[in-house]
């Protein structure tokens, strides 16, 4: 006797939001279909809270109209299926008040776990195709290591990264925005 195969499916922005909204846990919307996703690790969250904060301070310094947030959501809308991301920081700037997503991302920062490597590679892919998306620095949690994606003024992106180990320096050009790479791992075991 075989089993029915069950029917998949799938939500809006909307019905996704009706429904996990102030739901325990991280969950993206991805073609329509959610995707529950790992607590992050005591590290990766030691990392994200290091590159927030240091993007928050010098926002608050330069008085851009941009916001450093933590998790915030993305709407992408790719084919017939919504999308709903999460990266783990992203900086929007506009001057108008936002709803449940950002509307404007400059920049995506993503922490990589060899856990999540492959979906969160997915999600810097789907991000990447927003115009407002100037830059995409992705932070390792397994080593000193970031990747600094920046388009170019065609709009095309880079073939391959620019790369930063040991002390060199992680800027995000668009943001004015330049930290030595020790200082995203101080306190840290990687530091």
């Amino acid at each position: 006797m075989g089993s029915a195969a069950k029917k998949q499916i799938f939500m809006t922005v909307d019905e996704f939001f009706d429904t996990y909204e102030g739901v325990a846990g991280r969950h993206e919307l991805v073609d329509g279909v959610v995707r529950s996703m790992a607590p992050a690790s005591a590290l990766h969250s030691q990392i994200q809270t290091k590159i927030v904060v240091a993007l928050a301070n010098h926002l608050k310094k330069t008085c851009k109209p941009c916001e450093a947030v933590v998790e915030g959501a993305i709407t992408l809308r790719m084919g017939a299926r919504d999308n709903l991301r999460a990266p783990d920081v992203i900086v929007n700037c506009s001057d108008k008040p936002q709803g449940k997503t950002f509307d404007v991302p400059v920049v995506i920062v993503e922490v990589l776990s060899p856990s999540n490597e492959p979906e969160t590679w997915e999600t810097i892919r789907a991000c990447a195709n927003l115009a407002s998306v100037k830059e995409i620095l992705v932070l390792a949690s397994d080593k000193r290591h970031a990747q600094v994606f920046r388009r170019a003024a065609d709009g095309t992106w880079p073939p391959e990264p620019e790369t930063i180990e040991n002390s060199g320096p992680v800027a995000i050009k668009s943001l004015d925005f330049e930290v030595p790479l020790p200082d995203l791992y101080a306190g840290t075991v990687l530091a």
